[in-house]
């Protein structure tokens, strides 16, 4: 099963997709920002549902902005239930995707950029 950032024991469990857009995404970017560069693109995220919300991430700013921007290069949209499910481990990334719980527009390639620099570091 793979995870984009799976909490570490001791992290909130109810977290809301605004407060990991707001709060903790900003500072794994700002942490891997020389991985973020050498990765590149722009990563529109759109959640439905009730705690639901869009934001874009720049792997070249290492940035996270409220919104989708213009032009991005993955768009990856999803219900906000499962967003929360992915964050505490307990969603199967690619039986979700197959059963069209996760959706996304652009280079495919791009999605394990994600995983590759929102995956807490190994230690």
């Amino acid at each position: 099963m793979t995870t984009l950032h799976q909490l570490k024991t001791g992290e909130p469990q109810d977290i809301t997709p605004e407060q990991f857009f707001s709060d903790i995404c900003p500072k794994i970017l700002e942490a891997q920002k020389e991985p973020c560069a050498k990765l590149g693109g722009t990563y529109g995220i759109q959640l439905f549902g009730e705690r639901g919300g869009a934001w874009t991430l720049d792997f070249p700013r290492a940035t996270v902005n409220n919104g989708i921007g213009d032009k991005v290069d993955l768009y990856l949209e999803m219900d906000a239930e499962d967003f929360a499910s992915m964050m505490k481990g307990k969603l199967d990334i690619e039986a979700a995707a197959r059963a069209g719980k996760i959706r996304f527009n652009g280079d495919a390639r791009l999605f394990g950029n994600l995983a590759a620099v929102l995956l807490p570091a190994e230690g």
